[in-house]
């Protein structure tokens, strides 16, 4: 996953690398294409690209510098020889389309461009064992909107052998091959490209963002700069973690794969006085899935919060999109079950569409879906807290509601649980503020009932209004005491739990009021689903 580098992040990692002692050189060395590449580099560090004839850059803590050298020939080692007296941090070099443009023997051509690399070998490993170093593959230049002098010769399939080559030469000596800038390349094209070799300027901006990745990611440890980094080592005792967890989820699957077959287990059961082997098999099955699901859980967390696991940036295309939306539709048309419920939106329902909508927040985040997730969460939730309430009365309410505030937020880390528990706590004491009315005093006093409730929801919904009204009044009610540390940033600021709470602020009332509107109807019989 690639970090999106702006200008002021990337002087912060120079002048953190220059804090610390190190020399924020960079060299791009070869033909047109890496004087180009230094100059988007340039204009990402300054805001202005580099003239035609500027060839370097030099300004406390840095210094860019762009070397024109076509060749992989004698000139390119005298000049690596020079350059290893005062190494560079990062030498980028890109080479190989000048030759191929002025050929006349292709595979000629490929031998020597090999043999030039290959004696170019010892200062290339030099200089990388004193720096970074990044070779960059040539991309294929398109093949038909070429320069004159380039029509004949500059293919994409000699592109090809010539880049083959090159990683033949440079694998084994460790000396980083830049593949993804021929990757770019080939995804973005050659749009607005003056001769059909040199890259676009949207292409040249995404090499920009790798090779700052490249040279920061180390430093800076941005959560989602994990690509071009060196990865965190593997210890022993993660190591060992996983494999007992791995093995209890494999016992788990073998004891399911057991309990599968009862005929064959019921060929082995004792009869009589003695124990039945079922009761232990089944402690061991539960104990077995309960291990299974914590090591889940623990990779889950690994993927999402360390950089173990390679990474990727988000991306929309609305086939992405749709697709794992019919797969779990068409999932779900395969594994259903009966319930025992009859009630208009019962348990079973809830519970079910809340842990698709669970599951689409974390699994397919796309922002307009997942607003219509929340939102549509919150209303269930409002709906099945207050008809739990409204149904079982107020006898444990105290233990029900740390139940469900431990149960929602333990092992949690984003903030769609801090949201929902905060709109569980207004429905909960919504619900106990007096006067209490649930089933009971509908039963005996119903006018009363339907009063009171509808003037308690009246009541939370004014005062939600006037705090969505009133950013003063929210900062105070939020930032005040020890309620900061649970909706606070890091900068000190309420925006963004104001921004979250106040997006779905009706949602979880809303679904209060449809509980209290069907109990009504059902008390009345204006709704029969009692069948």
């Amino acid at each position: 996953m690639a970090h999106k580098y702006s200008r002021q992040d990337l002087s912060m990692c120079l002048n953190y690398i220059a804090y610390w002692g190190g020399q924020n050189s960079i060299y791009f060395v070869g033909d047109s294409r890496m004087r180009a590449l230094f100059s988007a580099f340039v204009e990402l560090l300054s805001g202005s690209p580099a003239g035609p004839q500027r060839t370097e850059l030099q300004s406390a803590p840095t210094k860019l510098r762009a070397v024109a050298t076509a060749r992989t020939d004698a000139d390119l080692r005298s000049f690596l020889a020079a350059l290893n007296r005062a190494p560079p941090q990062l030498v980028v070099l890109g080479h190989g389309l000048y030759q191929a443009a002025n050929a006349s023997m292709l595979d000629s051509l490929v031998r020597q461009f090999g043999a030039n690399l290959s004696a170019a070998l010892p200062q290339l490993w030099l200089a990388a064992a004193r720096s970074q170093q990044a070779a960059v593959e040539a991309p294929g230049p398109g093949g038909r909107r070429l320069a004159v002098n380039a029509s004949r010769y500059a293919s994409n399939g000699l592109i090809n052998r010539l880049n083959e080559a090159a990683r033949r030469v440079l694998d084994p000596s460790g000396i980083s091959v830049w593949s993804s800038s021929r990757l770019i390349a080939e995804g973005v094209g050659f749009f607005n490209s003056s001769d059909g070799v040199s890259l676009s300027p949207l292409a040249l901006n995404w090499d920009v963002q790798v090779l700052a990745n490249f040279y920061c990611n180390n430093h800076m440890k941005y959560s989602d700069g994990t690509c071009c980094s060196v990865p965190e080592p593997v210890t022993i005792s993660q190591l060992l973690t996983f494999a007992f967890f791995a093995c209890w989820a494999v016992v788990a699957g073998l004891l399911c794969l057991f309990n599968a077959f009862p005929t064959y287990a019921m060929t082995h059961q004792r009869t009589g006085s003695d124990a039945s082997p079922f009761s232990v098999i089944d402690s061991l099955h539960e104990l077995a899935c309960a291990l299974a699901k914590l090591g889940l859980l623990g990779y889950f967390f690994v993927c999402d919060r360390t950089s173990f696991f390679m990474k990727e940036n988000k991306t929309f295309t609305a086939l992405n999109f749709v697709i794992p939306l019919l797969y779990v539709l068409v999932l779900g048309l395969f594994f259903t079950d009966n319930s025992q419920y009859t009630q208009l939106l019962h348990r079973d329902v809830t519970d079910e569409w809340k842990g698709v909508a669970q599951l689409i927040i974390l699994v397919l985040p796309v922002y307009m879906h997942i607003r219509v997730c929340v939102s549509s969460y919150l209303f269930l939730s409002g709906f099945g807290h207050m008809t739990y309430f409204w149904s079982r009365g107020f006898k444990g309410c105290l233990v029900r509601g740390l139940r469900v505030l431990f149960r929602m937020n333990v092992l949690v880390f984003y903030y769609f649980v801090p949201l929902v528990s905060h709109w569980f706590l207004v429905t909960f004491f919504m619900a106990v503020a007096w006067p209490r009315v649930c089933q009971a005093t509908l039963d005996r006093r119903p006018g009363f009932t339907l009063a009171a409730a509808a003037a308690k929801l009246g009541v939370v919904v004014l005062l939600v209004s006037l705090l969505y009204a009133s950013e003063y009044a929210f900062s105070k009610l939020f930032l005040s005491g020890p309620a900061r540390s649970l909706f606070v940033a890091s900068e000190d600021r309420s925006r963004e739990w104001r921004f979250r709470w106040s997006l779905d602020r009706y949602s979880s009332l809303a679904g209060a009021a449809a509980a209290i509107c069907i109990q009504a109807a059902r008390h009345f019989r204006l709704l029969d689903d009692s069948h």
